[in-house]
């Protein structure tokens, strides 16, 4: 597709995958349960204020798309066997379609042919659709409204359980299940 030259991917060792992000998300955690988040702005304070190695990134209005990539690629690219033993990949444009695996440092690489389809298809294809937020259902917010609404201080229920746009029964709203969404 055109995207890149090369792209090389190395796993850590099983065993081995705790590094500094974990540490710092462990932080985020200690700080996270000891406050009060009511709002994205809120949250971006906790994450900021948990540890130095943390600071949130917003992307409001970023332009940033979701695509469905696993049904695009499952009909040009077959599985690569034993993927979990792998711990090198390399992709590179000047061998489209294949991708060369080791499973160790010490291992040479092997190639793979993983494109099902031609590399014509493939380019002709273009890109995934993007996947649009399905957001929450009617129900979901008059459960939120109804149920959840009376336990938020009240300058965050605006934001965060505002009234629904469509009316559904109140039987329906008090019957939704916490994690229905």
């Amino acid at each position: 597709m055109g995207l890149h030259d090369r792209i090389e991917l190395s796993f850590m060792l099983t065993g081995h995958t705790r590094c500094l992000v974990d540490g710092c998300f462990g932080l985020l955690k200690q700080k996270f349960r000891r406050s009060d988040c009511y709002t994205m702005g809120q949250l971006v304070a906790v994450v900021n204020e948990s540890a130095s190695c943390n600071k949130a990134q917003l992307i409001p209005g970023s332009g940033l798309e979701w695509r469905a990539w696993d049904t695009f690629l499952a009909q040009h690219f077959k599985p690569v066997k034993g993927i979990r033993k792998v711990q090198h990949m390399v992709f590179d444009a000047a061998k489209p379609g294949i991708v060369s695996v080791k499973a160790s440092l010490e291992d040479t690489y092997s190639d793979v042919e993983v494109l099902t389809t031609s590399k014509d298809a493939l380019v002709a294809a273009g890109m995934p659709p993007v996947l649009q937020a399905p957001g929450l259902s009617e129900q979901r917010q008059q459960y939120l409204y109804n149920q959840i609404r009376p336990h938020v201080p009240d300058q965050f229920q605006d934001e965060l359980c505002p009234k629904p746009a469509v009316h559904v029964s109140a039987s329906a709203a008090t019957s939704a299940s916490p994690v229905e969404e």
